[in-house]
């Protein structure tokens, strides 16, 4: 027994150590002069809305925004960006990235991917065993939360308070196209 609590003490060195710490969200005001400095370099103008879409399209998640915007920067220059450019590029990444999200639900049960595709389509739910849920998904409400605390916890989904949400805004993208 000494040895095996000896293994895992050396093994877990960091287990239970440090904290976690809630990253608030950036509002488009702090965003917009950091987006319009990084694109001048290459000419690249963006209006106001279409900075908007590509904040909203990222669930203003800074580093998939940042994704995003790097794809832009490295496939246009001296160019006014509009939101179809912008979906283009959401696309072409969701492309590029389409194995590593089959991979991440091929461990899923149906039941879980038909209530992450729920979520995906609903953008945000603020009650997850609503009956509009209940009914788009064909989940019983305690299967509905033994499913949800499951996805939440491995990090499939997001809650804050406004709701629950897919974390990866590019997964709930391939969810959308896939189921």
């Amino acid at each position: 027994r000494g040895s095996v609590l000896h293994w895992y003490t050396y093994a877990n060195p960091f287990y239970n150590w440090g904290k976690s710490v809630e990253l608030k969200t950036i509002p488009f005001i702090k965003w917009k002069p950091f987006l319009l400095q990084k694109f001048a370099h290459k000419k690249i103008h963006l209006d106001d809305d279409v900075i908007k879409y590509v904040l909203e399209s990222m669930y203003y998640v800074p580093n998939y925004i940042c994704k995003l915007c790097s794809d832009i920067y490295e496939t246009h220059s001296n160019t006014k960006i509009s939101n179809m450019a912008v979906s283009e590029t959401i696309n072409r990444t969701y492309l590029n990235s389409q194995s590593r999200y089959a991979e991440k639900i091929a461990f899923l049960t149906n039941k879980q991917i038909k209530l992450l595709a729920v979520v995906a389509s609903k953008k945000k739910i603020k009650e997850m065993t609503s009956n509009e849920i209940v009914s788009a998904s064909g989940i019983s409400t305690r299967g509905i939360l033994t499913i949800y605390k499951m996805l939440l916890d491995k990090g499939y989904l997001e809650r804050d308070e406004e709701g629950v949400r897919i974390a990866d805004p590019l997964f709930a993208y391939y969810l959308l196209r896939e189921f």
